[in-house]
């Protein structure tokens, strides 16, 4: 389009006369033209377009007039009506006023006249108006809104309908109206999050021309969906600004004001109702009564997950697929549903117990019973478009016991079996074991109340029989029963016993049940055979035959038949000569000699026909003389022996040998025969034939012996030529003949040389030394020694004689180069012999220095640009060895990047960057240089010499190096490290118990244009993904708790920052990656609350018994699991880990030490144990635990046992068939069919036809008689049987297993006729019931029964009837015989009436069945039941202990009591109900509560008034309530002292005086009352301000901390710390400094924000803290403040402390710290630098018996000098009192060499300067004067030379 058309056209350039016309000049006309043809641009302002002049050469002076002819509204000419001017655009020339519409033509005509009075020339043009950008975009309309659903039906992108329609104008031209919208950001609810606006991820933003294209100025804005669903958002509220785009690149882009688009998102019912969680778990008692709360003030919760318009919401209950049981026993109901929150939010309903509940009828083990509960949605307007959804979820209701279950013995008799005197145990008793006997007590309540013990209430006999202390067991237990062994004895004592057990509960005593016990003693083989004669003597001939038979011997034994048989008979004789058989004869077998042995002496065995090992035997001796018959030589009597030394004659002792002869008295000759060895001589030795004298002839070499031994033959030959030969052994002793001798033999002198590297024990050389006595004997053995010369590096081996180099040796050429070494060979005889010989060793040089460097620093700088290979400097090192030769290397390993002086602990690969030439030591660039990532780098370099010997270390030396890298500043912003532009990455390391709120990390990043640390940081959207992070300031604080299980692999979590510069030009990047590591922070899970196994009895190990599993959310490190077993029994199994899979599961087996037994232990109700964190062995572990029953199979093991040995009955003989005779009893402890019993008759003759048996089940009404018996009955009349008739037979029970056993005992049965019409008649007027108190003293009367005798001369005989009656409440009472009068046999305590299990309800009775017998036939009886009641007296006081279904002690019920409730709650609050019992009856048992008040009570917790205001206790039901509202920050416990006593009308006893916390009385319970925190405390700061002082160059990056506490408990009392305010101040001009420190916001560290502050030297910063509650509770904030002055070392000073600095003397300058700064509180500061150890000058060593303590003065906020601060400790008293009286002083500056006050010579260093220089001074003078002197005397001389000359 073409901006600029001008047509200037001359209408006449030339007038066609000849005269003159006015005309425009035409450079200035063209000048003109061509700026009108660029076009008129728009402005406000106005503008020349040029000059123009008019000319008429015609007329006088130029008279022409320029005129505007058109155009007057667009420019101006000036001056006007002149024949010169300028033209001007006017200002405000505005396009769009002058262009309406885009068709509008935007040309506008001007003309110029030029006039004179000879015409007028016109000039006119069409003016082209330009438009410019000059308008902004307006928006038509102030409020826009939109509404979508939160599910949109696609396809996408979907239209937002807005109301009213986005409108935007711009009233520029065509080029310049181009609109598009700007969405600068979103805020996003809930929650008010504000995002940058990135187009597409929620919405597209669109423009189109509002009315087509015919309307350019007028743009609609369209919003586009971009996502098919939004739920969880509630509304957008969209930042627009429209933008228009100009076509032309020169005209500025104008922005509109920002309008607001709210878009709300409507909800739809597409969410099911969600359950509160914490709604769905519920604990009752199993005694909690029917149509209440299963728990009180609980109920179930659920509502609608759709937060528009939330339906309502009802539940049904239903049946539990995995557990029905509590659904088919319609055990529960629910109550009606309300509003728990208004508005539908929530919705809740009670669950209603509807029956009672019975703990153990429940068939699960955890005792919990499930239901499935189903919240339903509906809408009461049946709105079409909601669609009701429902929810099904488990609810859990936990069932807690009450102990409402006796213990029970597994049968009601055992019967016992046992030998006489075997297994004797501790104590002499005796285990009642064998035959399977077994006695289990078992109790079906948990594991709380389950607990009993057992004891023998009858029976017993002085503790004949016991259970040894071990009476006490819970849920299931056997019961091993002892006996004293002494009772045991068949044949002195009794052969049957019985007794009665009974088992009780521990916490309920009146539940109880009995057993009896019968115990049968049967012969064993206790006794052995006993020989006639306690030894036997035979005398025989040498010569009898073999099998003559020598003598004969007898034993008996007293046992009977079985056992008492002498079956056999051995010998023990070791020559094999005799035998026995089993008459006792004893036999020759084998040859005798008199001469060899005259007797025979052993041991002979009877032994019994007792059968394996019971078979007993007795012994006796037995001795044989052998007589002699002659045919036997001379004997010699003794054996002989003797010494002798080499170089003797004399045997030591002499030997003289004899002989005697044995059947004769003839000559005896003696003789040598031999002599060994045989290298002596012959006739070395000699005896005399006739006396036996025995001498030596020769002297004896001892090297001819057989080492020092000598063996001589004797011979004694008599006259008949028999002979006998004895051997003499002869010692010959060895004696020192020779000296040690060096080899080669007669060398004396030795040479050796050794390295002086050479190692410890190194041999330098071997010494050999002979000795030619016998090596044998110490006089050949010698041993080495050095005498001198070794000078502790060489030593000699003490047996072998090599000299070796020490362990301490110090082998230096430079030191010694020869070492002349003196050693002596010494043997070892007496006396001892030695020899001496010289060694010379030399000492080799090694290659043993290490190298050095010339330097230990290099400090070098490099660009960052430099080119690879670049030489950067060389390190150079020195080696003293001649030999060595040096290779460089660096040690990468200790490569330390840093950045600003912070080392980067991100590694960095070193050698991607620097290398070095190995030979030269020079330092080169490797790779590219990173100066963004580090500006320095240190490491070392080390100097290796390669000529090291390989036997020895290494020999290098090491020097650091520091490279600073240079680099031009680069425009682009970065973050600290270990940020790289490489790899913009923060990464930190942090275990998943971080919190939300917890501070990850505080960002620094840097704008090197600015010169500044960057202060805003935003989150680049879409990074987070999961919303972990949130970016507050500089700080990136976690959002949500990590859970290291919930994340996936690699388990980290990350979000882009970004930030941003001040003037909003640049930004920089870093990703913020977080590594989760795993904690163990979760427990084993068993998958089960309880595992049931089944094991048969008869296993043994390694049987397995099956497989338990559990499961580890954690990591591999901490989710390994090892398993083990706990409880009663569990050494019986054993459990070892197996892997599946991925987990770890425990695998069950039988133990090596196990014996199952099914009687015993037919049940192990075990803890299987699964603990987490195998692998470390001092982190937590964590435990988990279930339930582990493993059910103990039964097998037939058990013989049916009677118990009654002999069962009596009498009937009357004129009795009808099927009439019981009575019953017996059989029983077997196996199960099942093992131990089911049938029972038969084993009748003589015809005794069959009478009576029969059969096996029934009677049911008794009272305890323990509910029992399979055996009924005897009438099978035939007995009327055709004598007056009087017995029958006996035997009875067998037998089990029907499948291995059947059977028991047997034996039936008396008395039939007599007639006469029991003459049995006793009873007294009539006798009460069938009679009470007695319960106190009733023993042997007192308690009736008297009468019974009358049908004979008057006969008489009664009174007993009371024990058979049949389980409970024996005979055995309470005695009866006289013949007086019927009943009287107490034990003490009645009505409130242990559980104990005789007589209770009938609340009363406590005994049935007597008393038996009257006519004494003059005794088959005539009669019985009487009495029964007599027990009463209560009022013989009690309450009590907290001693209640039977409720003890404040143990593991139940700990002491104190503790009681948990939450601070703030109103007051009235429940707290405890305290629950005394008395054991009386009513009304005996009326209890009243009552404060227990006992000032003077001086225990660790008191019971005192002071807790009456805060606490009400209702004196009748003992609930204890708050009067007030509790503070836990006020007091978090209290001791609360409860009395029960008895009611008013009753008696009180004295409680003890001595009550604590830890020693409760029977009538006073502590309850100790905890208080619960709520997070209602904010934190506080203990001081308003703290001032410290920090160096110009920090040494420490902590400057201070904000200590602030919270009174809550954790977590409520984690604490935020960030800083609000930071100002610097300086000459009392402050400015803020925001960035000049940093804060942690989880601890309140307080860390320097750079590494320099010396442009703030002599100023002070105020830091603002604020620490608020991190949990965002409504709590107030606490502030405070820092002042940090800065400073330098020159402002230091110090003080002398006259002690080590390593003594504790810390403690010492922390008080005269705090005494300072008391002095001039708030004026004056002292803060302490450092302490160290006292130097006196810079280049003294130090003093380390004094200590320097370098500080700081602040006086009135001003850091003082060093100079100032020392003399105002000098001169203040009340400073140098408090410096003293630390014993310190010395005040001056901490740099010695800048003391203010210097003490001692070191002050007159100038001094000695001066004075040496003087000297220096005056010695050039003498010299210089000398010189001349000398020259001066020489020439002298000179001249008087030549005078002396001759002839001159």
């Amino acid at each position: 389009m073409e901006r600029l058309s001008l047509c200037l056209l001359l209408l006449l350039a030339q007038l066609s006369n000849i005269g003159a016309v006015p005309s425009f000049n035409d450079a200035e006309a063209n000048n003109l033209i061509e700026k009108l043809k660029n076009g008129i641009r728009e402005e406000n302002a106005r503008y020349a377009l040029g000059m123009i002049n008019c000319y008429d050469p015609a007329t006088p002076n130029n008279d022409t007039r320029i005129t505007i002819e058109e155009g007057v509204n667009f420019i101006e000419l000036l001056p006007y009506n002149f024949n010169f001017g300028t033209v001007y655009v006017k200002a405000g020339l505005d396009y769009e006023i002058l262009v309406s519409n885009k068709n509008q033509q935007n040309e506008k005509t001007i003309s110029l006249a030029c006039t004179s009075v000879n015409g007028k020339v016109v000039v006119e043009a069409k003016m082209v108006i330009n438009d410019i950008n000059d308008n902004t975009p307006v928006w038509i309309g102030d409020s826009y809104s939109a509404s979508i659903n939160e599910v949109l039906p696609g396809p996408l992108p979907m239209a937002v309908i807005v109301d009213p329609p986005i409108i935007v104008e711009d009233r520029d031209g065509v080029d310049n109206s181009n609109v598009i919208p700007n969405c600068t950001a979103i805020e996003i609810s809930p929650g008010n999050i504000l995002e940058p606006c990135i187009n597409g991820k929620y919405f597209n933003f669109q423009a189109h021309p509002y009315n087509g294209q015919s309307d350019y100025r007028r743009w609609y804005f369209n919003i586009t969906a971009t996502r098919l669903t939004y739920t969880g958002i509630t509304s957008f509220k969209i930042i627009l600004n429209a933008v228009n785009a100009p076509m032309s690149a020169s005209e500025n882009t104008r922005i509109s004001e920002t309008r607001n688009v709210l878009v709300v998102v409507q909800d739809i019912q597409n969410m099911p109702p969600i359950f509160d969680q914490n709604t769905l778990s519920f604990t009752m008692s199993e005694a909690r009564q029917p149509r209440v709360e299963v728990e009180v003030g609980k109920t179930i919760r659920a509502s609608d997950q759709d937060t528009g318009t939330p339906n309502a919401i009802r539940f049904v209950l239903l049946r539990n697929p995995d557990d029905g049981y509590a659904f088919d026993q319609g055990f529960f109901e629910l109550g009606t549903t309300v509003e728990s929150l208004p508005g539908r939010v929530q919705y809740a309903v009670q669950l209603i117990l509807k029956k009672s509940i019975d703990r153990e009828a429940i068939p699960n083990e955890g005792k919990t019973l499930a239901l499935n509960i189903q919240a339903i949605e509906y809408d009461p307007e049946n709105r079409t478009n909601r669609n009701p959804m429902n929810t099904t979820n488990i609810v859990s209701i936990q069932i807690e016991d009450v102990n409402d279950m006796p213990p029970k013995f597994n049968q009601p008799v055992y019967t016992y079996r046992i030998g006489e005197k075997t297994n004797i145990v501790t104590n002499d008793y005796q285990q009642l074991t064998g035959d399977g006997f077994q006695i289990v007590v078992s109790d079906d309540d948990s594991f709380l109340y389950n607990s009993f013990e057992v004891s023998i209430i009858s029976g017993g006999r002085n503790t004949d029989f016991s259970f040894l202390n071990f009476t006490r067991g819970q849920r299931s237990q056997a019961f091993l029963l002892y006996v004293r062994s002494q009772l045991l004895d068949f044949e002195t004592g009794e052969k049957n016993y019985s007794l009665t057990l009974q088992a009780r509960d521990t916490n309920r005593p009146e539940l109880t049940s009995t057993a009896v016990v019968r115990v049968e003693v049967s012969d064993v083989n206790d006794n052995s055979p006993v020989f006639l004669n306690s030894s036997y003597n035979f005398f025989v001939k040498e010569n009898v035959p073999l099998q003559t038979i020598v003598g004969t011997i007898r034993a008996t034994d007293v046992d009977g038949p079985s056992y008492g048989i002498v079956s056999a008979y051995e010998i023990k004789d070791t020559s094999d000569t005799f035998i026995i058989d089993n008459n006792g004869n004893i036999i020759l077998t084998k040859a005798l000699d008199f001469e060899t042995r005259t007797t025979y002496t052993f041991t002979a065995t009877a032994l019994d026909n007792g059968i394996g090992n019971e078979k007993k035997s007795g012994t006796t001796r037995v001795n044989i003389v052998v007589e002699n018959v002659f045919d036997v030589g001379p004997i010699f009597r003794q054996s002989y022996q003797s010494s002798i030394f080499e170089e003797s004659l004399d045997l030591l002792p002499s030997i003289v040998v004899r002989a005697e002869n044995q059947e004769s008295q003839g000559q005896i000759t003696y003789s040598i025969p031999n002599v060994t060895p045989s290298t002596l001589p012959a006739n070395t030795f000699s005896v005399n034939p006739t006396t036996g004298v025995v001498s030596v002839l020769r002297t004896i070499n001892y090297m001819n012996t057989d080492n020092g031994t000598i063996f001589v033959t004797f011979r004694a030959t008599s006259d008949g030529g028999l002979f006998n030969d004895a051997i003499a052994t002869i010692t010959v002793y060895d004696l020192n003949n020779f000296e040690p001798e060096f080899l080669p033999a007669g060398q004396k002198q030795f040479s050796a040389s050794v390295s002086e590297l050479a190692a410890a024990g190194f041999v330098v050389i071997d010494l050999n030394v002979r000795d030619n006595d016998t090596s044998s004997s110490n006089n050949g053995r010698v041993e080495f020694q050095i005498v001198s010369g070794a000078n502790d590096d060489f030593t000699i081996r003490q047996d072998s004689g090599e000299i070796i180099v020490t362990a301490n040796a110090k082998l230096e050429l430079e030191k010694q180069a020869l070492y002349i070494i003196l050693v002596e060979a010494r043997d070892k005889g007496n006396p001892q012999k030695s020899a001496t010989a010289t060694v010379s060793i030399s000492i080799l040089d090694a290659n043993n220095k290490p190298p050095s460097f010339q330097e230990q620093l290099y400090v070098f700088q490099i660009n960052e640009g430099d080119p690879v290979g670049k030489q950067i400097n060389r390190t150079v090192a020195t080696d003293p060895d001649t030999s060595g030769v040096l290779s460089y290397s660096i040690d990468y390993a200790t490569a330390n990047f840093e950045k600003r002086g912070n080392k980067i602990e991100t590694f960095i690969d070193a050698k991607t960057i620097l290398r070095i030439v190995n030979m030269t030591g020079m330092l080169e660039v490797a790779g590219a240089i990173d100066r963004s990532t580090y500006d320095r780098i240190d490491f070392k370099v080390i100097a290796t010499d390669v000529n090291t010997p390989a036997n020895q270390p290494k020999q290098t030396a090491t020097a650091s190096v520091m490279i600073f890298i240079l680099a031009a500043v680069d425009p682009r912003i970065y973050f600290d490290p270990p940020w790289t532009r490489d790899q913009p990455i923060i990464r930190k390391t942090y275990s998943e118990s971080m919190n939300s709120g917890y501070q990850v990390m505080t960002l620094r990043a840097t704008d090197p244009v600015l010169s500044e640390f960057v202060e805003t940081y935003q989150e680049v959207p879409a990074t987070d993904r999961d919303d972990y992070f949130q970016v507050n300031g500089r700080n990136v604080i976690i959002r949500k708790p990590l859970d290291y299980e919930a994340l996936p692999f690699p388990k980290t979590v990350s979000v882009v920052v970004w930030a941003i510069s001040r003037d909003g030009l640049r930004t920089g990047t870093a990703t913020i990656e977080i590594n989760v590591q795993d904690l163990n922070d979760n427990e084993p899970v068993f998958d089960k609350q309880v595992y049931m196994l089944k094991v048969p009895e008869d296993r043994k190990h390694p049987f397995r018994v099956g497989e338990v599993m559990a499961t580890d959310a954690d990591s591999t490190s901490y989710g390994d699991i090892t398993y083990s077993l706990a409880g009663s029994g569990s050494s019986d199994f054993g459990v070892y880990t197996e892997t599946s899979g991925s987990n770890m599961k425990a695998v069950i087996f039988v133990s090596e030490t196990a014996n199952l037994d099914y009687e015993t232990y037919p049940e192990y109700n075990l803890q299987l144990i699964a603990e987490d964190n195998v692998r470390s062995t001092t982190d937590v572990k964590n435990r988990a635990s279930t339930t582990l029953i493993i059910i103990v199979e039964d097998r037939n093991d058990i013989v049916p046992h009677f118990n009654e040995d002999l069962y009596e009955f009498s009937i009357i003989g004129t009795q009808e068939t099927g009439i019981d005779v009575g019953f017996v009893f059989a029983m077997d402890e196996d199960s099942g069919l093992n131990g089911e019993v049938e029972y038969s008759l084993n009748v003589l003759n015809n005794d069959e036809q009478y009576f029969g048996i059969e096996t029934v089940n009677v049911v008794s009404s009272r305890l323990g008689e509910n029992l399979k018996r055996g009924r005897i009955f009438v099978r035939r009349s007995l009327e055709s049987l004598p007056d009087r008739k017995i029958f006996s037979f035997d009875v067998f029970a037998r089990d029907k297993g499948t291995s059947p056993k059977q028991g047997q005992s034996k039936v008396k049965i008395t039939v007599s006729k007639g006469v029991q019409d003459l049995k006793p008649k009873w007294n009539d007027t006798m009460p069938s019931k009679i009470q007695i108190p319960e106190n009733r003293p023993l042997n007192s009367e308690v009736t008297r029964v009468q019974a009358f005798p049908a004979n008057a001369s006969s008489s009664i005989r009174y007993s009371f009837l024990g058979t049949g009656d389980t409970l024996r409440d005979f055995e309470s009472f005695n009866i006289g015989a013949n007086t019927g009068i009943i009287t107490v046999a034990k003490t009645f305590d009505y409130e242990q009436k559980h104990i005789y299990n007589a209770s009938n309800g609340d009363k406590w009775e005994f049935d007597l069945q008393i038996l009257a017998t006519d004494s003059m036939n005794t088959t005539l009886t009669n019985q009487f039941l009495l029964i007599v009641e027990i009463t209560d007296v009022d013989d009690n006081d309450p009590s907290f202990t001693t209640c039977p279904n409720r003890r404040y002690q143990g593991r139940i019920y700990p002491i104190p009591v503790p009681v948990n409730v939450r601070e703030e709650e109103p007051k009235g609050l429940f707290v405890y109900q305290v629950q005394a019992c008395d054991l009386d009856q009513h009304p005996n048992n009326i209890i009243n509560y009552v404060w227990y008040m006992d000032p003077s009570l001086l225990a660790e917790r008191r019971c005192n008034e002071t807790i009456m205001p805060i606490f009400n206790l209702n004196s009748t039901t003992g609930v204890i309530t708050t009067k007030v509202v509790l503070d836990r920050e006020m007091k978090d416990q209290y001791l609360l002292c409860v009395e029960a006593v008895k009611a008013p009308s009753r008696g009180k006893r004295d409680l003890s005086s001595v009550l604590t916390a830890k020693n409760i009385s029977d009538n006073v319970l502590f309850v100790q009352v905890i208080v619960d925190d709520v997070n209602d405390k904010g934190p506080t700061f203990a001081n308003d301000s703290l001032r410290t002082v920090i160096n110009k160059y920090p040494d420490d990056s902590t400057v201070a901390v904000a200590e602030a506490v919270d009174q809550d408990l954790s977590p409520s009392n984690q604490i935020r710390y960030s800083i609000v305010n930071m100002t610097f101040t300086m000459r009392g001009k402050t400015q803020s400094a925001p960035t000049a420190f940093i804060i942690n916001a989880n601890d309140g560290t307080i860390s320097i924000g750079t590494n320099d502050y010396s442009d703030y030297i002599d100023g002070y910063f105020d830091i603002h803290v604020k620490a608020e509650d991190m949990n965002g509770a409504n709590t107030p904030a606490s502030y405070q403040k820092h002042r940090v002055y800065i400073t330098d070392r020159t402002n230091f000073i110090r003080v002398v402390f006259d002690r080590p600095a390593d003594s504790g003397i810390e403690i010492t300058v922390r008080e005269m710290i705090t005494d300072l700064n008391k002095l001039e509180a708030g004026r004056v500061f002292y803060k302490v630098m450092s302490v160290s150890y006292h130097v006196r000058s810079n280049v003294a060593d130090p003093d380390f018996s004094a200590t320097d303590v370098c500080m700081v003065v602040v006086r009135d906020d001003s850091v003082m000098s060093s100079l100032d601060a020392v003399k105002s400790l000098n001169d203040m008293p009340a400073v140098r009192q408090v410096i003293s009286g630390k014993n310190a002083g010395d005040a001056g500056t901490c740099d010695p060499a800048m003391s203010v006050y210097p003490t001692g010579w070191e002050s007159y260093w100038w001094v000695l300067v001066a004075f040496a220089i003087f000297i220096f001074v005056c010695c050039c003078i003498l010299m210089v004067l000398i010189c001349v002197l000398y020259k001066d005397y020489n020439d002298y001389m000179n001249s008087r030379r030549t005078y002396m000359v001759p002839g001159q």
